[in-house]
């Protein structure tokens, strides 16, 4: 993200300049947060403030548009972006009239009175964000359209979210007819096919999604797929660093930690590196799938279910099940008893990577489905993601004295889009045999990558 877009719209150039100068101070919403406000005394043309993730717009205007009009016309020309209102208003009537107007026609979020305080503007702010109405547009960039590539570029092209979606592949040469027909997407302006890797980086796409590896079937041990799959990546962290890209990688190519050692290795900055895994993406739609069967309750989409650690000879699921924020396992017993029942599964199958992948489906449906979920926690501006990232564990974490990249509750600052272990999360809520979970694969992910580091 270049910048994080914020409009104000308010003739009184005064009320103006002091809002533009109390939004632009450092960390005014907060550690992790840095915007660009923008202050206009009437309304521009809309494409100068197109984009933004809030709109701040003062209800009379004396000439031109008032509030009411100009949020009418975001909304008519596709603007996603939050919608605050400031009023004047002392009538309680003709004001409650404005509000019910607004509400029912969905053309502003939220109010506030004048004289504007910036404690009562930041506790708007800060509900928003809770809420999910925040939307800065992100763009994305996908290298490698195999199975799983075509699979998310099938989800994005249809989300708001998306402003637009880059596309490059080897096998596809100059000629993407026959690959987006398949998909859906052969006329819409939203996908944008590069001839090259080259043409594709100097697009700047916020999010870089990495899905080119290799097949599942042709490999028996971790090591011998990171061989084969960096043979593949190392070409592009090249070209990603020699181009000076900037933007967040999200690696789906397994093994994914050692493959976030190695962008890591050829320069890289850690905090933007992430990826997941699609085997433990499959399997966490796996237990989210029974956990609903099991509750009765229709509160699906507030579900979110963390899954710390990657597979390796096991699948160790160490999970946080969470409705609403609160936990399922202390209010409901029977969701401790099905987190035990599904480990147990799936660790059984994780014994043998082939045989897990072909007996949960090798087309990877779901895991393009949590990550559209990703794409939507980026574009909502969430400081606290829904689910667990890969991230980068320095030296020591959990009593290692190696690092390593593993799934893992994480904090997200924009419009950096830096990427880093949430410190609060509570180690102690892991019991001993996860943690020594945890403890051995970090060893092992370092035994993967080690021949790199010797120059091997």
């Amino acid at each position: 993200m270049k910048q994080l877009k914020l409009v104000i719209i308010e003739d009184d150039s005064i009320v103006r300049e002091l809002i533009v100068e109390a939004l632009n101070k450092p960390r005014f919403f907060g550690e992790g947060f840095n915007i660009h406000a923008e202050g206009y005394e009437k309304m521009p043309p809309l494409g100068k403030i197109k984009d933004a993730f809030l709109y701040i717009l003062d209800k009379n205007i004396p000439f031109g548009k008032d509030g009411l009009k100009i949020a009418e016309e975001l909304k008519d020309n596709g603007e996603l972006g939050a919608r605050i209102m400031m009023t004047g208003d002392s009538n309680p009537e003709t004001r409650l009239e404005d509000q019910m107007q607004a509400i029912n026609y969905n053309l502003i979020n939220k109010w506030i009175e004048k004289p504007i305080v910036p404690s009562r503007l930041k506790k708007l702010f800060l509900e928003l964000r809770k809420e999910r109405k925040f939307i800065q547009k992100v763009n994305v960039g996908i290298i490698g359209l195999g199975r799983f590539g075509k699979g998310l570029l099938t989800k994005l092209k249809d989300l708001p979210e998306v402003k637009d979606v880059n596309i490059f592949s080897n096998f596809a040469k100059e000629n993407y007819s026959g690959i987006l027909t398949l998909v859906g997407v052969l006329n819409q302006e939203k996908i944008k096919p590069h001839t090259s890797l080259e043409s594709l980086v100097s697009a700047k796409p916020d999010i870089l999604f990495l899905t080119t590896g290799q097949h599942l079937r042709k490999y028996t041990t971790r090591e011998v797929l990171f061989s084969g799959a960096l043979e593949k990546t190392t070409p592009i962290f090249r070209i990603l660093r020699e181009m000076n890209y900037s933007g967040l990688v999200c690696n789906v190519v397994n093994p994914v930690g050692p493959i976030l050692q190695a962008a890591e290795f050829y320069g890289f900055d850690p905090q933007r590196l992430t990826g997941f895994s699609p085997d433990t993406l499959r399997a966490k739609a796996e237990i989210l799938k029974n956990i609903r069967k099991l509750s009765n309750k229709s509160f699906e989409d507030d579900i979110h279910l963390d899954v710390i650690g990657e597979h390796g000879k096991e699948i160790p699921l160490f999970g946080a099940c969470l409705v609403n924020g609160k936990s399922l396992y202390k209010k409901y017993p029977y969701f401790r008893r099905l987190k035990r029942e599904l480990i147990g599964s799936l660790r059984k199958a994780g014994l043998n990577t082939i045989k897990y992948a072909q007996e949960y489906g090798t087309d990877y449906e779901d895991a393009p489905n949590s990550l559209i979920d990703f794409v939507k926690d980026i574009s909502h501006l969430q400081r606290n993601p829904s689910s667990c990232w890969y991230c980068y564990l320095e030296n020591g974490v959990v009593g290692e004295s190696k690092s390593a990249y593993l799934q893992w509750p994480v904090n997200v600052d924009y419009p950096d889009l830096r990427v880093y272990r949430n410190d609060r999360f509570e180690l102690k809520n892991l019991r001993k045999t996860e943690l020594q979970e945890i403890s051995r694969q970090i060893t092992h992910q370092n035994q993967i990558v080690g021949g790199l580091r010797h120059g091997k």
